[in-house]
């Protein structure tokens, strides 16, 4: 009798063993830990209130006004950071996100100063923080689309303000992975996307194909809407599958438009 007590508790020892590797398993994908965070969800169940709608309307109208009088005078941009990641997971602004990041090379930072100030009037303004420069919408300042200084520096392009670079130490862009950005949909609009962006991504954001966590520079309420909780514990789950397929995609787009410019050049495409 105590022996089979004994092979009794052993097995279930043995049980729940296993039940801790198979959630310790289960609670870290590509390099994200799920432990101490909470309520998973699929990106399908997230809703954005009302106020995070109108504020996104906001920044697409902010980044279309600052495209169009970067691109009116021949200035290159980029997505970088989140804005990066929305255009190839979302094609679009990250629901829960709030501000919009782009970058130029230093260069030409005065002449894209004149040109934002000169096309868009009294509508921004420009402040000095550490990562530089940010515009924002004078009506609605929880509006900003952040512009970060960039340059070739060591082999790589990052950005030039070196608290930045220290801050954002893995943002940087290989030669290979930078390319020649290629106009992808975001939204409503566009907005130019490196050639090359999934390993960028990988090393900026591990497991961004498979997971996010809900962050904001606002505070936001902390309430359940739709069965969902939307502050930074929230993990939202993502389809790998899908959106590593999306990124290669852009990727392909991107060669082939390098493809289509070289022709042209060539006089192939007339």
């Amino acid at each position: 009798m105590e022996k089979l007590v004994s092979q009794a508790l052993t097995l279930a020892a043995i049980a729940v063993l296993a039940v801790v590797a198979v959630a310790a398993v289960a609670t870290t994908a590509r390099g994200i830990r799920f432990q101490g965070l909470c309520c998973p969800v699929y990106v399908d169940e997230y809703s954005p209130a009302q106020e995070e709608t109108e504020r996104q309307t906001r920044l697409y109208r902010l980044l279309d006004g600052v495209g169009t009088a970067l691109r009116r005078r021949g200035i290159p941009y980029w997505a970088i950071g989140g804005t990066l990641l929305g255009a190839v997971r979302h094609q679009s602004i990250i629901p829960w996100d709030d501000d919009v990041d782009i970058a130029l090379w230093s260069r030409d930072l005065k002449q894209a100063r004149a040109a934002i100030a000169e096309d868009l009037g009294d509508w921004t303004e420009w402040g000095q923080e550490f990562r530089n420069y940010t515009v924002k919408e004078k009506a609605r300042p929880d509006v900003v689309l952040d512009v970060f200084p960039a340059a070739l520096m060591d082999g790589v392009v990052h950005f030039v303000n070196p608290h930045a670079r220290a801050k954002w130490s893995k943002e940087f862009l290989t030669p290979e992975e930078f390319g020649a950005p290629f106009p992808a949909p975001f939204g409503p609009t566009r907005v130019p996307v490196v050639t090359a962006p999934c390993s960028y991504l990988d090393r900026v954001y591990p497991g961004w194909d498979v997971s996010g966590r809900i962050v904001r520079h606002y505070q936001a309420p902390l309430r359940e809407s739709g069965g969902v909780i939307r502050d930074k514990k929230t993990i939202v789950r993502f389809d790998p599958v899908q959106t590593r397929h999306r990124c290669e995609q852009i990727q392909e787009a991107d060669r082939l438009a390098d493809i289509i410019s070289a022709n042209n050049e060539n006089g192939v495409y007339g």
